[in-house]
This record gives C-alpha cells, structure tokens and sequence, in this order.
C-alpha cells in the first residue's frame, strides 16, 4: 500500500483589492426590481388563461349558432326600442 503525501497548498489566490459593494443603484437594478412582480402577475395570469382555455374553446363551438338565433332576437329588440320604444322592445 502506498500513502503520498499531501501537501497544504493554498487555492485562493491574494487579491489586491477589497470588494466594495456599488454605492448608488444602477438603472437595470431599478427596472429589475420594477418589472419583478409585473412578471408574477404575468405568469399567474398565463396560467389562469391556460387552464380556462380548455372550458372556452369547446364553448366556441356553439357561437355561430347561439349568435344565429340569439343575436338576431337581441338585432330585433334593438330596433323596436328605437322605433317604438324600450317598452313595447321588450
């Protein structure tokens, strides 16, 4: 069995000037801080969208036919209200 030796070697190298942490607030910083929870929001929103996507778009198959018979009754209530009145409309 052979046992080397390990020699104490020192990894860090000596830096020659102490870090100094920035004084005044950089424009990016401030945007960053800014746009942060605009962008939670966004993707809380994106999500919620996700998940509703798949109610509406089996709904947006019955539009053309509930707009046929239902937005021509809603057309027509319409123009008797403005011919005769909301009265006699409805």
């Amino acid at each position: 069995m052979h046992i080397s030796k390990v020699q104490d070697t020192n990894v860090q190298t000596e830096r020659t000037e102490e870090y100094k942490a920035p004084t005044e607030e950089t424009a990016w910083s401030r945007l960053k801080k800014a746009l942060g929870p605009v962008a939670v929001v966004g993707v809380f929103i994106a999500k919620f969208f996700a998940k509703l996507k798949f109610v509406l778009l089996p709904l947006l198959k019955f539009l053309p036919v509930l707009l046929k018979s239902g937005g021509t009754m809603l057309l027509m209530i319409w123009i008797y209200m403005q011919l005769w009145g909301w009265q006699f409309a409805l």
